[in-house]
């Protein structure tokens, strides 16, 4: 199943978003957190339009704090969770939520977040292991040192993730400058 879907354009009806642990405390401490913040916020966006199913993981909030305030108010139409473990496959509630978001036809697990060489990393294998289709927004992701970035890009790729900007996802998502969302979205973009 991975194969056939990684040979295909991603298509917004089969897709949901996970954000892995974008909190506010982890920011400052990440090369370039403020580009990824600004990544993932398209996404959101996008995700809101396209109708994508949102999923936010805080990584132990009460320690490093909730989500960046840089994406609250994109978190109304989404669902979200706490959890303890680096992979959010050990939160057995969020993985439900995914379970139910994969029984309607999206079984294509886009991922942004941090840190993208340890919880990112380990949710995206355990994802694969689970038969998700793992598309990881790369320039939605981060790390503090970005050695460890490009690591866990190498593991990413040899796993069977998809690696994709977010405008791969964007225009993947339109299809065709037609689309009634076209102008919206570039004038994101730009």
């Amino acid at each position: 199943m991975n194969t056939i879907a990684k040979r295909q354009l991603l298509d917004a009806e089969h897709c949901q978003l996970l954000v892995v642990d974008v909190q506010q405390k982890l920011l400052p401490a990440l090369h370039q957190g403020c580009i990824m913040v600004d990544k993932i916020a398209l996404m959101l966006e996008a995700c809101d339009y396209f109708k994508v199913p949102t999923t936010f993981v805080e990584q132990y909030p009460e320690g490093l704090g909730t989500t960046a305030q840089a994406l609250l108010s994109c978190k109304q139409n989404s669902v979200s969770f706490s959890k303890t473990t680096f992979s959010s496959f050990g939160q057995p509630r969020l993985v439900s939520q995914l379970e139910i978001n994969r029984a309607n036809g999206r079984a294509c697990l886009l991922l942004v977040g941090c840190e993208a060489h340890v919880c990112l990393l380990q949710t995206a294998l355990d994802a694969l292991n689970q038969g998700y289709h793992v598309v990881v927004v790369w320039d939605g992701t981060a790390s503090r040192r970005e050695p460890d970035r490009y690591l866990a890009e190498g593991r990413l790729r040899e796993a069977g993730c998809s690696l994709v900007s977010t405008e791969m996802v964007l225009f993947e998502w339109l299809k065709d400058k037609g689309h009634p969302a076209f102008s919206d979205l570039i004038a994101l973009i730009k």
